[in-house]
């Protein structure tokens, strides 16, 4: 993780932190500021490696809001979402204690056919744990 001010994890390039600093800015516009990023960055939206780590950090500064519009952004421009990027969504949702929207996740993966491992059972866990729904 970065210094406040300084760089970040780097991943093909894309500086995630600084990429994520201007999205929690007041009145961003997300889902721009996400397609920009996307036209000079393809390819590491394209393999999937961008959004979960937009999501990661989002989770470690518990920001469900903008989490949320990252994700209503991947279904905008047709990434199919995979287990990592749902990990990485309930992990947000156990930092805010909302296990109402990590069961929901889990439903559907399901229904989506998304594959589960133990990061999505224990973060899932964790939150209804956090909530005394465990």
């Amino acid at each position: 993780r970065g210094r406040p001010g300084g760089r970040g994890q780097i991943i093909m390039g894309l500086d995630i932190q600084a990429l994520v600093d201007r999205l929690v800015r007041p009145h961003c516009d997300v889902f721009r500021e996400l397609d920009e990023t996307m036209e000079h960055h393809k390819a590491v939206f394209q393999s999937g490696k961008a959004v979960t780590a937009i999501i990661s950090n989002l989770a470690r500064r518990r920001n469900l809001r903008i989490a949320n519009a990252v994700w209503d952004w991947i279904d905008s421009i047709g990434i199919d979402k995979n287990t990592f990027h749902y990990n990485s969504m309930i992990s947000v949702c156990e930092k805010v204690r909302d296990y109402n929207k990590a069961l929901r996740l889990l439903d559907e993966m399901r229904e989506k056919k998304v594959a589960k491992n133990e990061v999505t059972f224990s973060s899932a866990i964790s939150a209804c744990e956090k909530c005394g729904q465990w």
